[in-house]
């Protein structure tokens, strides 16, 4: 007797190696995953794009690049809204303003190497360290 076959579990997958180039194309143009993924001709959910990255290391590589150019376009988005800034009246400045302090948070935490506030400092060579004990005859209280 031949034994049945064993159907795969759960449903089948949808990606397709097209379907990953769109999503990725779409996010490294600034937009997020989740507006990605709200488009009609995007038939998965955010999460099922991150499984794909947890499962797929060629996948999560081209979804990090994407990312990062994600970034960039964020950037370069947020030096636009500089330039509109000029000759702007003070209602519209500061809406402006507004929407370039999220994206200048935002960036600060896709990349904060590139975009934080925060400076790091270094230090390279030897360092020495004295530490001065001093013996105090006075009793505490």
């Amino acid at each position: 007797m031949n034994a049945p076959k064993k159907r795969p579990r759960g449903r089948p997958s949808k990606y397709t190696k097209a379907l990953a180039e769109r999503i990725c194309k779409r996010i490294s143009e600034g937009r997020s995953l989740r507006s990605v993924c709200s488009d009609v001709d995007v038939p998965v959910t955010h999460s099922v794009v991150l499984g794909w990255v947890l499962d797929s290391r060629t996948f999560a590589d081209r979804y990090g690049r994407a990312s990062g150019l994600r970034a960039e376009a964020r950037f370069d988005e947020l030096m636009d809204i500089a330039d509109k800034m000029e000759g702007a009246g003070p209602a519209k400045v500061n809406g402006l303003k507004a929407k370039a302090d999220v994206l200048k948070w935002v960036l600060s935490k896709m990349l904060p190497h590139r975009f934080s506030d925060k400076m790091q400092v270094e230090q390279s060579g030897e360092q020495k360290l004295e530490i001065v004990v001093r013996h105090v005859e006075k009793p505490l209280p």
